[in-house]
Order: structure tokens, then C-alpha cells, then sequence
């Protein structure tokens, strides 16, 4: 059976080397890796042939004193495969999360054109502002209003844009903008400020602009957007940590990035077990 010489560092930090026999450097690493030695260089010294321990380093007595965070946190950490796909099932979960709030509280889109004398508008509601989930169009728009509902459980009124044709139907989203006015800001119990709720144009804004469209002639064509403001900083969020559940997953693919983290961590939990002991004496 072949014999390796190698060097590695123990989870408390410490250079340590030696000699063991095993089928394969990868059976010798394992094998230290169990024992919470992170293995740094190996090389093949020759066949051994009688190794009883079949390690240079002992394993702990019986008695051994119980391990300590950052021993533990090396040994488990070493010896744990890395699980790309469970880590790839989280993330979705955080992604389908913020489609479903998305879908609930869609970004608005409005567009209208003129064409041969006559308006069509287009209003259309997207998740995240990606993905259509509801879309409505009118001929011969004429008229373009907004209406308002007082708010069930906050002060203020909601609104939402109508958009009516001469014959009498008209469409408008199918929810509301999320306050229907400035939100205060506070700061040591005085108000500082005000901000709307939205990002995009405010409904009163989209009014005007349509509006002004229609009573121009000349004009081919308008477009405008509404997002709600604090829906869309949650599914952000929600989106951002998906994503860096997702890259750490990807990275845990990779070995040498996964024995640096390892090893940091462990460095941190060793400063954190010595700053505790020093406390205590």
C-alpha cells in the first residue's frame, strides 16, 4: 500500500505533518479530514508494509477532553459534502417567494397610441415588471379619470387609473396603488419629510400625462409605469438572497474554495474560543 508524507493545519491552527499509508491521496486526505486536519501539501514517499495505524497521527483517547466551537466546526465542516442541488432548491424557493408577491402587486404599464384619428390603449400588469399576467386594451379612448377608495386599515385613500371610450367601457388595473398619497417620514418623533409610495409615476401623474395626450392632436403616442414602492424593495430582497444562496452553492462546487471558507471560519471560531477563555480566568 502506498505511504504519503503530508503537511496540514489543525483546527486550532496549528502546522502539523506526517506519514500515513492508504490506497489513494484522496483516501489520506479523507482520512485526515475526519480527524480535523485540513491537509495543505501531500506527496508519495514509497510502499509501507506494515503500518498499523495506517496514520501519522493518532487518533483522540477515549478521555479525550470534548472538542471545542472551532474544532468541531472544522471537523464537521471538512468532513461535509458540499450539496449544490439542496442549496439550488433553496434559492428557487426564495425566487418563487418573490414571483407570487410580484404577482399580487404587478407593475403597471400604460401605453397608447393614435391611429387614424382614434386612440387605443394598452394597459398591462407584470410580475416583477418581467412577466405579463394580465393585459386589457381599448379603442377609442376619450377619457382618462382616476378613482379612489378609502384604505381599510391605514388613514388616506387608494387610487388606481380609469380609462373610458366613447361607447361607455373602459379598463383599469386590477388593484390599487399602495397608499394613494405621501408617506411621512419620521425622525425622534418629528416628521421629516414626505415620499411617494411609488416608483415609476404616481397615478395623478399618469392622468396627466395621458390626458395631456389626448387633447394634443399632434401626438402619436404615450407611455408610462407604476410600481409599488415597498412590495417591490421586499421581492428585491427576497431575489437578492436567492441569488447568494445560489452563488454559494455554486461555489461550494469547487474544493479549493470550499477548504478557504473552511478554514476561515474555523481561524474565527478559534479567536472567538480563546476570547472566551481569556474571560473566564
Amino acid at each position: 500500500m502506498p505511504r504519503f508524507h503530508w503537511k496540514g493545519r489543525s483546527a486550532a491552527g496549528q502546522e502539523i505533518e506526517g506519514d500515513t499509508s492508504a490506497a489513494s491521496k484522496d483516501a489520506v486526505v479523507a482520512q485526515l479530514r475526519g480527524r480535523g486536519i485540513m491537509v495543505t501539501t501531500i506527496s508519495t514517499t514509497g510502499d509501507a508494509e506494515g503500518e498499523a495505524s495506517g496514520s501519522g497521527v493518532p487518533p483522540p483517547p477515549d478521555d479525550a477532553p470534548p472538542l471545542s466551537v472551532s474544532e468541531r466546526l472544522a471537523r464537521d465542516g471538512a468532513s461535509s459534502k458540499p450539496r449544490p442541488f439542496r442549496g439550488a432548491l433553496v434559492a428557487s424557493g426564495f425566487f418563487v417567494g418573490a414571483l407570487v408577491l410580484g404577482y399580487f402587486v404587478p407593475v403597471t404599464f400604460v401605453r397608447c397610441e393614435r391611429a387614424a384619428g382614434s386612440v387605443t390603449c394598452t394597459l398591462s400588469e407584470k410580475d416583477l415588471g418581467l412577466f405579463t399576467v394580465r393585459q386589457q386594451s381599448l379603442s377609442g379612448v376619450t377619457k382618462v379619470d382616476v378613482e379612489s377608495r378609502k384604505q381599510r386599515l391605514a388613514e388616506g385613500n387608494q387610487s388606481r387609473l380609469v380609462l373610458a371610450s366613447a361607447a361607455g367601457t373602459s379598463i383599469r388595473p386590477s388593484g390599487w396603488d399602495h397608499f394613494g398619497g405621501p408617506v411621512r417620514s419620521y425622525s425622534g418623533g418629528r416628521q421629516t419629510g414626505e415620499s411617494e409610495p411609488t416608483v415609476g409615476a404616481t397615478t395623478e401623474a399618469m392622468r396627466r400625462e395621458i390626458a395631456a395626450f389626448l387633447e394634443d392632436p399632434t401626438s402619436a403616442s404615450v407611455s408610462s409605469w407604476q410600481g409599488q414602492k415597498v412590495p417591490l424593495w421586499i421581492a428585491g430582497g427576497i431575489t437578492g438572497i436567492g441569488l447568494l444562496i445560489l452563488g454559494l452553492s455554486t461555489l461550494a462546487l469547487f474544493k479549493g474554495p470550499t477548504d478557504l471558507i473552511y478554514a476561515m471560519t474555523a481561524r474565527l471560531a478559534a479567536a472567538a474560543d480563546a476570547s472566551r477563555r481569556q474571560r473566564g480566568r
